[in-house]
């Protein structure tokens, strides 16, 4: 059985990878990482998405993820949807001295899909990885945190301004993304 599961079951938590195209490192600028930020807390707050723990990289996110009632690859769908549309439009707006490369990139991945006829920006898989039992959870939260330190971004996991090592390691909400603790 592939670990890359149709994300049906709501009762575990997903181990979820949002690539960007062509591993284009938008997520360098704030104003791209904002819009995703604000996004995800959304689906939060309105569609019952449970965040338990992430971390920005350049050019991809990783989460560990739960939902209550609600099929989680709806509102992945309804996220990444939104968040590209807003993204694109940031980017043709902004002042990024990258937006003609950053154009191509998009408007290049979109070519031959039928889901995407203008642009892309995420990749269409999330990589969903069922998390079972407290041993496999602690080690996937300490990989998504560890994520910055192991890139060389930065020393201690809770040093990283977009990651929810700095909640866990202060035990409180400080970071951009509501996040749900996880009990050990």
């Amino acid at each position: 059985m592939s670990p890359f599961l149709n994300v049906t079951n709501n009762t575990c938590l997903f181990h979820c990878r949002f690539d960007i195209v062509q591993s284009a490192d938008i997520f360098t600028r704030r104003s791209y990482r904002d819009i995703v930020v604000e996004s995800l807390n959304f689906c939060v707050e309105n569609k019952g998405l449970k965040i338990h723990a992430y971390v920005f990289l350049s050019n991809q996110i990783q989460c560990l993820l739960s939902t209550t009632n609600v099929k989680l690859s709806n509102i992945l769908r309804d996220f990444k949807s939104f968040s590209a549309k807003r993204l694109f439009e940031e980017m043709l707006t902004n002042n990024d001295k990258r937006k003609s490369w950053l154009t191509l990139v998009f408007k290049y991945a979109a070519g031959g899909h039928s889901r995407n006829k203008d642009f892309q920006i995420w990749s269409h898989d999330n990589h969903p990885l069922e998390i079972w039992g407290q041993e496999q959870i602690q080690d996937t939260l300490n990989e998504i945190h560890r994520l910055p330190v192991a890139e060389l971004l930065c020393v201690q996991p809770e040093h990283w301004v977009y990651s929810s090592a700095v909640d866990y390691a202060r035990n409180t909400q400080t970071s951009p993304i509501k996040i749900l603790f996880l009990n050990f």
